[in-house]
């Protein structure tokens, strides 16, 4: 009797080990380390961080406060917050509409707050026209030479000039107008301030052209 008790047991005792057993082998084949793929011996990589920059905000102002947050961190992208081209969008077709939103460049609270003011009315006139910010949260930034010419920008002599895009609303998209084109799906707005221009600020407009 003890016997056949004991060959009862251990039949069922040793399928359940062999369960066990194929478990913890499962687990070690399948909780393997990801693969990582090491970084190439000399290869650099920048990553640009973007401008924040709210909708309600002096994009000057943010620009600013951008370029102070990493000089205070030491980061050396501080002097390269403005690029001097606009890469990201060379050589795009169709080409987009280009606007120029000509602001007082001064740093008293009253000029923030009418930049402020006239961003505000720029956003909204968009947004009736079935346009939306391309980056809602954030900016890019433009260096130019002091003539506003894409000549290679001074060390000394440079203009800044923030930007940002806006594209057609995904959701509502504009229409064309009867018998006219449709129209480009992205507008690029400079934000320059009016002494910028210099003294000759048509002749500055049109080599900005």
């Amino acid at each position: 009797m003890d016997n056949k008790g004991s060959g009862t047991n251990l039949a069922f005792w040793l399928p359940g080990s062999a369960v066990i057993l194929s478990l913890v082998v499962s687990m070690f084949a399948l909780n393997r380390e990801p693969f990582l793929e090491p970084r190439p011996i000399g290869a650099q990589f920048q990553a640009q961080l973007p401008i924040e920059a709210r909708l309600w905000q002096d994009p000057f102002d943010a620009v600013e406060r951008y370029r102070k947050k990493l000089t205070d961190s030491k980061n050396p992208d501080a002097e390269h917050v403005c690029s001097p081209d606009l890469s990201p969008l060379a050589g795009e077709k169709p080409a987009p509409d280009i606007m120029v939103a000509l602001v007082e460049g001064g740093p008293y609270a009253d000029e923030v707050e009418r930049r402020r003011r006239i961003r505000y009315a720029l956003l909204a006139g968009f947004k009736n026209s079935h346009r939306v910010p391309d980056q809602e949260q954030y900016i890019h930034c433009l260096r130019l030479a002091a003539n506003l010419s894409l000549d290679a920008p001074q060390q000394a002599a440079f203009v800044d000039a923030p930007y940002e895009v806006f594209v057609s609303n995904p959701f509502d998209p504009p229409t064309a107008l009867e018998g006219a084109p449709p129209p480009p799906d992205r507008t690029i707005v400079f934000w320059f301030k009016q002494d910028a221009l210099g003294s000759t600020p048509l002749q500055s407009l049109e080599t900005l052209r």
